[in-house]
């Protein structure tokens, strides 16, 4: 139900360009499971099931080929985690979707009113207002898709270049790592549509703001000559008629945010999370192989491409929820243009009020089901977090050199000590001559093994 309305709302837009772009969209998240393929719920599920084991069978085979016939250690267990977090957020963005299908009829019908309400009420011809809304969102989807293009490209090159331990598990969770994006892009491209209705209503409360202002200030001074502006009585009850209508408008765009909320919530907690690891992870491999002295250009292209992706995806996310508020607490601002003289109509006045109080209230924030606030704030409290992780993995990795270090010395003396003592036995008649220090030479045989089994314990 959800893609045939969708679909039939796509293919009466204008512009072959946004059809296809739009189409293309669709088709990519249908495949991913993201959004329903058809409206008979059993067939999405099975879908989702099938998923579910594609996943499951992935990832045995990458414990099978990888974990076991791996060696324990720090870039071992760093790429288990980035492998788990990728399979488990994958896992969840795909119930996630599951659930919100009752949230997509809603959310569809929403952004119908919006677009019906300024077309009736603003005098907004709806084919102009849907040519910026559709350059922006097809330069979006083109955008996005080049960057993943180019990403995944540069990625899978080195990948077949060079052996890394972020590229061992890649072709491994691949599938998961476009499905986490693409249920990013489907994210995206709701708020893009918020911020592009909620910049319009406030451009249009700004204007009937200055001409309130003008309005009430009287004369306009330019240079040394008075313009005397006048404004016909219908004008100015036209404006006031449009507060009641932004009100309600602005109130469907609030309801919109919490459906938004509500259907995105546990998916943008997941996202935020592995683009986390993943940016964190990477940019530890980045340092070390800055410090090798073998530096390996592949490794450091690979990793940058990995951690630059999440990177930008973490900052899209972001940008665009703080954008959101951005517009919510600028409308609050423009409103005070709205208020008239003192002794000017009460009603009004108090619907104006009103309204100001309602922006106070329901700003337009996005979070991840109440944890954090997407805003860009959230990245920089990210930046000490990243830092804190990076100096604690980097203390581990010096440990574990140091480790290394010390079992190879222990292993050194090992051999070399036995071998002294098996030339030293191999004389002839060395033991019938010195009997008393062959037994030393045992004692201290035994010695050495014990301390080097002690050390490598340790």
């Amino acid at each position: 139900m959800f893609l045939r309305k969708v679909v039939s709302k796509v293919m009466r837009s204008e512009g072959a360009l946004y059809k296809t772009t739009m189409l293309l969209s669709y088709f990519i998240q249908a495949i991913f499971a993201l959004i329903p393929i058809t409206k008979i719920c059993m067939i999405y599920e099975m879908f989702i099931i099938l998923w579910v084991i594609a996943i499951i069978g992935m990832s045995y085979e990458a414990i099978s080929q990888y974990f076991i016939q791996n060696e324990s250690g720090l870039n071992s267990l760093i790429s288990s985690i980035l492998f788990m977090a990728h399979v488990v957020g994958h896992l969840a963005v795909l119930m996630e979707s599951w659930k919100m299908r009752k949230y997509r009829i809603p959310l569809f019908e929403k952004f119908v009113y919006l677009e019906k309400t300024m077309e009736d009420n603003f005098k907004v011809s709806l084919s102009s207002w849907w040519k910026s809304l559709n350059n922006r969102v097809v330069a979006f989807i083109w955008i996005f898709i080049s960057m993943l293009i180019f990403a995944h490209g540069l990625i899978i090159w080195t990948t077949f270049n060079v052996e890394s331990n972020a590229g061992s598990l890649y072709l491994y969770s691949l599938q998961s790592f476009l499905a986490l994006q693409f249920k990013t892009f489907e994210f995206l491209i709701a708020i893009i549509h918020i911020n592009y209705h909620a910049q319009r209503m406030r451009e249009l409360i700004n204007e009937i703001g200055e001409r309130n202002l003008e309005r009430i200030f009287g004369n306009v001074i330019v240079g040394e000559e008075k313009i005397i502006k006048v404004y016909s009585p219908r004008q100015e009850q036209e404006d006031e008629g449009h507060i009641g209508i932004y009100k309600t408008a602005y109130n469907e765009l609030y309801a919109t945010i919490c459906l938004i909320n509500a259907a995105y919530g546990w998916s943008l907690l997941t996202l935020t999370a592995v683009y986390f690891i993943d940016f964190v992870c990477n940019t530890f491999w980045i340092l070390v192989a800055l410090l090798d002295v073998n530096r390996n250009y592949y490794v450091l292209l690979q990793n940058g491409c990995f951690a630059l992706l999440a990177f930008m995806l973490l900052s899209f996310m972001c940008w665009y929820c703080d954008k959101a508020d951005y517009e919510s607490r600028y409308i609050g601002c423009f409103i005070s243009k709205l208020v008239k003289q003192p002794l000017g109509n009460k009603r009004y006045n108090d619907l104006v009020s009103e309204f100001s109080i309602q922006t106070l209230h329901q700003r337009f924030i996005i979070t991840a089901k109440e944890f954090f606030t997407l805003n860009l704030g959230l990245l920089g409290s990210m930046v000490a977090a990243i830092v804190t992780y990076l100096v604690i993995l980097i203390q581990f990795m010096f440990t574990e050199k140091n480790n290394r270090q010390r079992i190879h010395e222990a292993k050194m003396l090992e051999t070399t000590t036995s071998m002294a003592i098996i030339a030293l036995q191999n004389v002839t008649g060395f033991n019938d001559k010195y009997p008393t220090v062959a037994d030393n030479l045992n004692d201290i045989a035994r010695a050495v093994n014990h301390t080097v089994l002690a050390n490598i314990k340790n």
